[in-house]
């Protein structure tokens, strides 16, 4: 039988995988929805509005990769707390500040 920390521990690991599997579904969506407004103040051509998209999806991928190798290496306690601070700062961080 599962202790009480045991299943909160579960029901955390859950809720943020959730939230950041979400937050990623959001934020793709989210772009794909601005790329006509980024390419017309951009002048980017048709072919050119790949990119945007492609440069997210190296960062998003590559933080998963250093954050999966670092919970392998450490303790997976510390390191999933600090994914879940970082991809947010990640996102707001490609804003533009107007």
């Amino acid at each position: 039988m599962a202790t009480r920390g045991s299943q909160l521990k579960d029901g955390f690991m859950i809720l943020s995988v959730s939230g950041v599997t979400t937050l990623n579904t959001f934020l793709s969506g989210a772009l794909t929805v601005a790329l006509p407004t980024i390419g017309h103040d951009l002048n980017f051509s048709q072919s050119a509005l790949q990119w945007p998209v492609n440069g997210y999806n190296l960062a998003y991928g590559c933080t998963l990769l250093l954050f999966g190798r670092l919970g392998d290496t450490w303790r997976t306690k510390h390191v999933s707390r600090w994914f879940i601070l970082v991809l947010p700062m990640e996102h707001c961080s490609s804003r533009p500040l107007i």
